[in-house]
């Protein structure tokens, strides 16, 4: 079948992944034999905004997957998210395999090679996920998802260090794990869990001062998550 790709750089569908059964293959603008076969292509000079419009002629075993660097925090995950809308949140190595419709580790495998920033974020999830039910193991508790938003703090809070403080996650009025933003310039996108608390996704929405942000985190049951205002 005959298909035409949006100008790369330009578009918001961005690079385009024919795949099979089998592990997802990216395209680069070059045929990937027995996938698929460029017949036609055209560039636009235009600075940064530069782009190059492709067509091309897919197998009719072959599947097209469409997706793009994220608007939020820029990262393809997030595009092929939207693009395949409504999906879950990919957030952890099975949703991902689910998403792209290949095994396990097909999934793990094209990730690590398209995307290893990404891939190890994963890994860090998996990891704290794996973490913390092991210790809920030992306490006979369960766990459950919970999410807080935040932001838009007034100029005074600013100056008392409002991004800077964390989140704690409290059970029972004690603290038993807390969340602090990443290095900059991603910040809270890329926050750190300590304790008995995962972080699955971190997203942003624009707003007064900061905007605001939102985490869905992994916490025991019957915890709650509170934003601390000030360091």
């Amino acid at each position: 079948m005959d298909k035409e790709a949006w100008p790369q750089g330009a578009s918001p569908l961005g690079p385009h992944h024919p795949g099979r059964p089998g592990p997802p293959l990216p395209f680069t603008g070059q045929d990937i034999p027995g996938l698929c076969s460029v017949t036609w292509q055209s560039y636009i000079k235009n600075g940064k905004w530069s782009s190059t419009t492709y067509r091309f002629t897919l197998s009719d075993s072959a599947r097209l997957i469409t997706g793009h660097e994220g608007w939020g925090t820029g990262t393809f995950l997030e595009g092929l998210q939207a693009e395949l809308h409504p999906c879950p949140p990919i957030e952890r190595w099975m949703d991902l395999a689910n998403a792209l419709g290949v095994s396990l580790p097909e999934a793990q495998r094209f990730l690590r090679d398209y995307r290893p920033e990404e891939a190890a974020r994963i890994d860090e999830v998996e990891a704290a996920l794996a973490s913390m039910m092991e210790a809920e193991d030992r306490l006979d508790r369960d766990v459950e998802d919970i999410t807080i938003t935040f932001g838009a703090p007034t100029r005074r809070q600013m100056e008392t260090g409002y991004w800077e403080a964390p989140v704690l996650v409290l059970l029972d009025g004690q603290e038993v794990g807390r969340v602090t933003p990443g290095g900059e310039p991603s910040g809270w996108l890329t926050p750190v869990a300590q304790g008995r608390v995962a972080v699955l996704s971190a997203t942003h929405t624009d707003g007064h001062h900061g905007g605001y942000i939102s985490l869905r985190l992994q916490v025991p049951a019957g915890a709650r998550a509170m934003k601390v205002e000030s360091v």
